[in-house]
């Protein structure tokens, strides 16, 4: 199959979508590549298994910008962003195209969200800004800056509203924020005491649950968005941070760093939670929980290592292998494929 020539760029991408996706996969040649798209194609008809029943490609697809830090769909798209700003789009999660630079560009993004049509990406690094695109390439402000030491770690939408979880520097409280008072002024509707973080929001049988750490570890939540319930489950592990909330299979999950390890907790009623989950090596700053139909996965960082890990019922976990261990953020499920940041791009996993 000739990648150059005569052949449409069109025919070219319609043409390389028909190759099985179970393959080891290398960059396109310059003939695309060289228009703003990067993806990948098998070199040969041989196929890859990795640690069976894992299928992948061997090699992650490296983006020629920054460090990948969070992805996110909108209609039948996939969107990922990276620490210089770039906004890369991909119909199949093969192929990705730079857009526009998000504005801003002294400040990082590392947070996608899409609600209502909108995709939101956020500022992790300070200024306090959200910005909203219907079509992931003209991009407005949806939230007006806040104090300078105020970034986003966190999106949700519940109740017709997006809330917005808010990490704080010393001194100032982190706060959680939804877009109910129309425009760029989003309304300040539960606070953490100094010195914390929203690191998470999750909406389980019909409330919204917040979770925060640094001084502690606690969780926070609310029926209507306004009256709010703050608890501290998790004292027993000394947790410090509650850095992923995720629904699967009926249950809600919480992903809490304590000062020596990762556990994970599970509750059925949001108010009993019981540990399913520890680590047995010293935790570090990063940790996400995600989930497909079948499996819940749990990808955290140690000393000088990530783990991946992963499991069907919530109760027994296995360790994943090679590439999956590198994943570096939190996983989208598109069916049947998992795409995940991995450092400088992506990795696309597909379960059998």
């Amino acid at each position: 199959m000739s990648l150059t020539g005569t052949t449409s760029r069109a025919n070219e991408l319609a043409a390389l979508r028909t190759i099985p996706r179970a393959a080891n996969w290398v960059a396109l040649p310059e003939a695309l590549s060289s228009q703003g798209v990067f993806g990948a194609y098998p070199p040969g008809s041989e196929n890859y298994s990795f640690g069976a029943p894992y299928v992948h490609w061997t090699q992650p697809l490296v983006l020629p910008s920054g460090y990948v830090t969070a992805v996110a769909s909108l209609g039948t798209d996939v969107y990922a962003v990276d620490e210089v700003q770039t906004v890369w789009k991909s119909a199949d999660g093969m192929f990705w195209r730079a857009r526009p630079y998000l504005p801003y560009t002294t400040y990082a993004y590392g947070l996608l969200f899409s609600a209502g049509g909108v995709l939101y990406a956020g500022v992790t690094n300070t200024g306090g800004y959200i910005y909203g695109s219907s079509d992931g390439k003209t991009w407005a402000q949806a939230c007006d800056g806040h104090a300078t030491t105020d970034y986003f770690k966190s999106m949700c939408s519940f109740g017709g509203k997006v809330y917005a979880g808010s990490h704080a520097a010393y001194g100032s409280l982190a706060s959680v924020r939804d877009n109910g008072s129309g425009g760029s002024a989003w309304n300040i509707c539960e606070t953490e005491s100094t010195d914390s973080v929203f690191f998470s929001l999750c909406v389980f049988d019909g409330v919204l649950y917040a979770g925060t750490g640094t001084l502690a570890a606690s969780i926070h939540y609310s029926a209507d968005g306004a009256a709010w319930t703050r608890a501290t489950p998790f004292t027993s592990v000394s947790g410090l941070w509650v850095l992923s909330l995720v629904v699967f299979s009926g249950a809600m999950y919480a992903l809490v760093r304590s000062t020596a390890k990762w556990t994970v907790w599970k509750t059925s009623n949001g108010v009993d939670w019981t540990q399913v989950y520890a680590s047995a090596f010293a935790s570090s700053t990063q940790g996400n929980l995600f989930c497909s139909d079948a499996y819940l996965y749990c990808v955290t960082s140690g000393v000088g290592n990530v783990y991946a890990m992963r499991s069907a019922d919530g109760t027994t976990w296995e360790q994943l292998p090679g590439a999956m261990s590198g994943i570096c953020g939190k996983g989208l499920w598109l069916s049947p494929y998992l795409v995940c940041p991995y450092g400088s791009g992506i990795l696309v996993v597909r379960e059998l």
